[in-house]
């Protein structure tokens, strides 16, 4: 009897199935195209930033901002770039230890969720925000930022004092610089700047704004230089037009005033009050262009033209000046004086202010009318005052006969006729 044994593994039909080299090779590509695919199309984090859909502002980590600085109605928005689906937030309030979480599914991301408004008042925050993949905070995490900051309630910026350097000024052909200088009083926040703004009248209609408080002017009246603190990023001083708004209206927006806007205004301000100089010595008429010397004196006068202009507080003066320096030689309340020596001489009408001109300068026989007229704005100097220069011209005489020697004492007629000499 014949046996036959049969292995059933040798039986079995053995299959290989091999890949040609080229398509594990495309494989490989189409799985590290895919990985890299997914890496590219992960989003990452650019920052946080307050904002209420139109204004916003960066946070920077450690800043401090006030409350009343921050877009009106602000939430924290999450700046991305890139591929994501959802973004967690953790919100911790490090002075009360209380924290806030969610996860928003739709760009933008904000806390609170859905653009509502930040709710969580003035304090110290310390933010984490993670950037998933896919919605609900799923599948890979792209990217995790985390910043600290501390919104404030308070406004601490102060205005200060400021000081006229000088409280009145007068025009000079046309055009007067006032200005004044802070008194070092000032608060200036981060971020804050000093400004200082020119107003006019008692409706405080702003003129002119600038960085130093330096103002030309061209017109009379009382001006007040003003200092402001403000942010620029919040005080929008664009706002002002010039000659139609006021310091009021300013005030008015700022939380000193009752606005909603961190800044300080100081209302009071430096005053000045800017004058043009009215004063006008009008002109002279010498009642006579020639005196005559009797007993060694003459009186030489003149006659007003009724021409000058004396504005309120100021009073007229009569000054005789002689010859071509025109030295002052006296003064006086009327256009008459006496003089004891001949010579020609000028009687000049003054219009003067005796509280910013003072006579008592004048010193007979040294001080000229040159002199004086240096001092007055038409003279190219700041005091308003008007001096005649021209004047009253007189010449004064002084004729003498002298005396004679007789050449003999006595003489003789001779045939009734002499001769005599001297």
């Amino acid at each position: 009897m014949l046996l036959l044994t049969l292995d059933k593994n040798k039986m079995k039909k053995e299959t290989i199935f091999r890949f040609p080299k080229s398509a594990i090779l495309l494989l490989l590509t189409m799985i590290f195209s895919f990985q890299s695919f997914a890496d590219a199309s992960c989003g990452h984090i650019e920052g946080f930033e307050f904002s209420n859909g139109t204004q916003s502002m960066m946070i920077e980590n450690g800043g401090n901002y006030n409350i009343a600085d921050l877009p009106s109605g602000f939430y924290l928005n999450l700046n991305v770039e890139g591929y994501s689906q959802s973004a967690k937030y953790y919100v911790y309030n490090l002075d009360t230890g209380e924290s806030f979480s969610i996860t928003e599914n739709v760009l933008p991301y904000t806390f609170p969720a859905g653009n509502q408004s930040w709710n969580f008042g003035a304090g110290n925050f310390k933010v984490m925000a993670t950037l998933y993949k896919y919605d609900y905070g799923f599948g890979r995490r792209c990217d995790r930022e985390i910043l600290s900051f501390t919104i404030s309630e308070s406004c601490d910026a102060f205005a200060g004092t400021i000081t006229a350097n000088e409280t009145t000024v007068t025009l000079i052909n046309g055009m007067a610089t006032i200005s004044a200088e802070p008194n070092g009083d000032a608060v200036i926040p981060d971020g804050y700047i000093a400004g200082y703004v020119l107003t006019k009248g008692d409706d405080l209609i702003i003129m002119d704004g600038d960085d130093i408080p330096v103002f030309p002017v061209t017109e009379p009246g009382s001006y007040i230089i003003h200092t402001v603190i403000y942010n620029p990023n919040t005080l929008d001083v664009g706002i002002i037009e010039l000659g139609v708004t006021t310091g009021f209206d300013v005030y008015g927006l700022i939380s000193e005033g009752g606005g909603d806007i961190c800044a300080s205004l100081d209302v009071a301000g430096a005053p000045i009050m800017v004058m043009s100089c009215e004063a006008d010595a009008g002109t002279l008429m010498a009642d006579s262009g020639t005196a005559c010397m009797v007993d060694g004196m003459a009186t030489i006068s003149a006659t007003p033209n009724n021409d000058a202009n004396v504005p309120a507080g100021y009073q007229t003066a009569y000054v005789l000046t002689q010859g071509s320096g025109l030295v002052i030689v006296n003064a006086g309340a009327v256009p008459s004086f006496d003089v004891t020596e001949g010579g020609d001489y000028t009687i000049h009408s003054l219009v003067y202010n005796p509280e910013t001109l003072d006579l008592g300068i004048v010193v007979p026989g040294q001080t000229t009318g040159f002199d004086v007229y240096g001092l007055l704005i038409a003279g190219g100097g700041d005091i308003c005052a008007s001096l005649d220069v021209a004047g009253a011209p007189v010449v004064v005489e002084d004729p003498n006969a002298g005396t004679l020697t007789a050449d003999m004492a006595s003489v003789e007629l001779v045939n009734g006729m002499a001769t005599i000499s001297a």
